[in-house]
């Protein structure tokens, strides 16, 4: 009987979870499609300026104005250089990774709802939810290569122009540690995920 209780609890917590999801796959549906679909439409009509949000960051031997805080040194302070650029290339770029970020947000959702409503149904070991969450995984791991390395690139192009000559900034740092790290966790839970089914399979066999 208490086995039982927790099992419906695990079902009860797995199907909250999964509607908190679903909200949060269709408000995603929604801002993507205003952000890349509306704000391009209304650039290319004349409406709108579309501008490019570019992360920079301090350079390390940056100091504050003489005076008030005693040329107190600053580190690992960032920010955002926002800009029009009139070339079609840069605004092209720009489109085609948010794409890309956004088609690989909407794909982990769905991985994540998938993984979610099987263990809802009372299939928690089901076999096809560590392949599911190895692809989440993967895709924390590649977006977060992707958007360190496009940002810093993003960062190089801005900061050549004359007009941020002088200024006491530099791209941001190409690794996001913290995701990487955060997607090879994932990874190693899909591992035991996956030794768990197998454990699960086998004791189904031998019953």
């Amino acid at each position: 009987m208490i086995q039982e209780s927790k099992t419906l609890e695990r079902r009860r917590l797995a199907k909250g979870l999964k509607i908190f999801l679903d909200v949060i796959f269709y408000v995603l549906l929604l801002a993507g499609f205003i952000v890349l679909v509306i704000g391009p439409v209304a650039s290319l009509t004349g409406h709108e300026v579309y501008e490019i949000t570019v992360p920079v960051a301090l350079d390390e031997d940056a100091l504050l104005q003489e005076g008030g805080f005693g040329g107190l040194a600053l580190e690992d302070a960032r920010g955002e250089i926002r800009l029009a650029p009139p070339q079609f290339g840069p605004k092209a770029a720009f489109w085609i990774l948010s794409v890309v970020f956004f088609g690989a947000g909407v794909y982990g959702l769905l991985l994540m709802r998938r993984i979610l409503a099987t263990t809802a149904e009372g299939f928690p070991f089901h076999p096809d939810n560590p392949k599911r969450l190895n692809h989440l995984g993967w895709v924390i791991v590649a977006t977060s290569l992707v958007a360190g390395i496009s940002a810093y690139l993003f960062g190089r192009w801005a900061l050549s122009d004359p007009q941020h000559a002088g200024l006491p900034l530099s791209p941001t740092n190409p690794l996001h540690g913290e995701g990487i790290l955060f997607g090879l966790l994932v990874l190693v839970l899909a591992s035991i995920w996956k030794q768990a089914v197998q454990m699960a399979e086998d004791q189904s066999l031998t019953v």
